[in-house]
């Protein structure tokens, strides 16, 4: 690619750039590229990058940088690319990450780094990745040992793990002690022992993989003093809602897409604020129950179950 190909596509193509082709670039073509202001600049033909090229694509205005064909990485290229202060920097393509890689990345100036494709994670690198201040994104890992669980807990931005699909309760213990974000919503189900010790949690706990929830689970849960999100939930059994309206943070069960009166009484003994936007049709007495709480949040699109003139309609005078 030209520099001035690079000039033309940075200045019109203002909604992205898609140039996966390119398996080599230049400084120059990359700091042309730098001027895009919108949308993502994705790069997966590079399986290199110099230093100088990472300086200019660090540059980056627009929201996106994705460089999925990088493996590896030096310690030079990652203090480079840590100038970025975007969006999202996505490295899914890395399939390890030395230690002082990690020290760099650490330093990245945007949002969210995703990391997707490592594996595993030493102690050492996890204690230098704890240190980015943004949102890390970690799905490749599929078990934690209770070591590198007690660093990565110590991360301040937002902890994503959705490729751990069980927990063991040495590594929930330690993730419990995370301040802000937990996102582990590839779980399908979690023991009692397992929720006791997640609910020890006092930040945000993003559970949505559960689709079931049994009663002895759902009054551990409730004892999170932190947001509690159960968004995989489709149906609530009245006992599950009787505990889990204990719970006295934020409650998210936007997965439901119904709800009966009996079940909506239950659910507006919640002290906190719930999150009911999945609603699509509920009954008018229903509707008058949530109505009732003023912490209650459903969308305004709900449509009634039953039509106006039934008996029900009538007597709930909604």
């Amino acid at each position: 690619m030209t520099v001035k190909q690079a000039t033309d596509l940075a200045k019109h193509k203002v909604g992205g750039l898609a140039l996966n082709g390119l398996t080599t670039l230049s400084p120059d073509v990359a700091t042309e590229l730098a001027k895009l202001k919108k949308g993502v600049l994705a790069l997966n033909g590079l399986t290199t990058l110099s230093p100088d090229v990472a300086t200019e694509l660090a540059k980056l205005k627009s929201e996106v940088l994705t460089l999925k064909g990088l493996t590896t990485l030096s310690p030079e290229v990652a203090t480079e690319l840590a100038k970025f202060k975007g969006f999202i920097l996505d490295l899914r393509g890395l399939t390890t990450v030395a230690v002082e890689v990690a020290t760099e990345l650490a330093k990245l100036k945007g949002e969210n780094l995703w990391l997707d494709g490592l594996t595993t994670v030493s102690v050492e690198v996890a204690t230098e990745l704890a240190k980015f201040k943004g949102n890390l994104h970690l799905d490749g890992l599929t078990t934690l040992s209770p070591e590198v669980a007690t660093e990565l807990a110590k991360l301040k931005g937002t902890l994503i793990l959705n490729g751990l699909t069980t927990l063991p309760i040495e590594v929930a213990k330690e993730l419990a002690k995370k301040e802000g974000t937990l996102v582990l919503n590839f779980l399908t189900a979690v023991s009692v022992e397992v929720a006791s010790e997640l609910a020890k949690s006092e930040g945000t706990l993003l559970l949505d993989g559960l689709k079931t929830l049994p009663i002895e689970v759902a009054k551990e849960l409730a004892k999170s003093k932190g947001s509690l999100n159960l968004n995989g939930l489709r149906t609530l059994p009245i006992e599950v809602a009787t505990e889990l309206a204990k719970h006295k943070g934020s409650l998210g069960l936007s997965g439901l897409t119904t709800l009966s009166p009996d079940v909506a009484t239950e659910l507006a003994n919640h002290k906190g604020e719930l999150l009911l936007n999945g609603l699509e049709t509920v009954s008018r007495k229903t509707l008058g129950i949530l109505k009732a709480n003023p912490m209650i949040r459903y969308s305004q699109s709900v449509r009634f179950s039953e039509p106006e003139n039934t008996p029900e309609g009538k007597d709930s005078g909604q």
